[in-house]
């Protein structure tokens, strides 16, 4: 009977212990946001002399059936690099869109994603010409839980400077046609890699 009685309050304390579970179980959807791509879309001039904005797009899938909160992207490589890296949002509107500047290995806050939604993230990294880029990876966190993680793999950066532009003089055309002035435009690949496609646009302050 004493073995009947023993079994029967076992029974009942793994109910209650089981109860109180389920009472303090979580049922918050978990996060599930993938890094769709990220790869680097080319270089712009930077806002100074000797620095190129190197650009990066990150797209982000929320594939779970919940909005995802806090989220923040760190960046690190594999060479201990002391360089400011600038976010801008490419989908966002004023005055939501703004430029956050953080560093490799400090995370910076994205815009909150909602379920079903792909977002498109922008980032350039002022680098140098002769700066030797190793391969970024991008870490997804949401409230400290990694989300996802993918490498982009940065093309060497052209380094081609216009090392002389000079009017050579004015000459006469044809005999009805107009006077003519010769340019002469020269430039220097400063880089170590071989640069392709290159092009030059010319433009003047006159109207006609």
């Amino acid at each position: 009977m004493k073995t009947t009685t023993l079994a029967a309050v076992a029974i009942v304390v793994v109910l209650i212990v089981g109860a109180l579970l389920s009472l303090n179980y979580d049922f918050a959807p978990k996060p599930h946001v993938e890094i769709a791509s990220f790869n680097s879309t080319g270089t712009s001039s930077g806002s100074s002399n000797g620095l190129v904005n190197l650009w990066f797009v990150l797209n982000l899938t929320n594939t779970g059936t919940g909005d995802v909160e806090n989220l923040t992207i760190t960046f690190s490589t594999n060479k201990t690099i002391e360089s400011h890296k600038q976010l801008a949002y490419a989908n966002s509107t004023p005055p939501n869109d703004y430029i956050a500047e953080f560093e490799i290995g400090q995370p910076c806050l994205l815009e909150d994603i909602k379920a079903g939604e792909t977002k498109d993230f922008m980032f350039y990294w002022p680098v140098s010409f002769d700066f030797d880029t190793p391969p970024l990876t991008a870490t997804l966190k949401s409230n400290q839980a990694i989300l996802d993680q993918a490498t982009a793999t940065i093309p060497p950066i052209p380094n081609v400077k216009i090392t002389n532009f000079i009017c050579t003089g004015i000459f006469h055309g044809t005999k009805l046609g107009p006077m003519l002035d010769l340019f002469s435009l020269r430039y220097t690949n400063l880089g170590t890699t071989d640069v392709e496609n290159l092009t030059v646009t010319l433009n003047t302050t006159k109207t006609n």
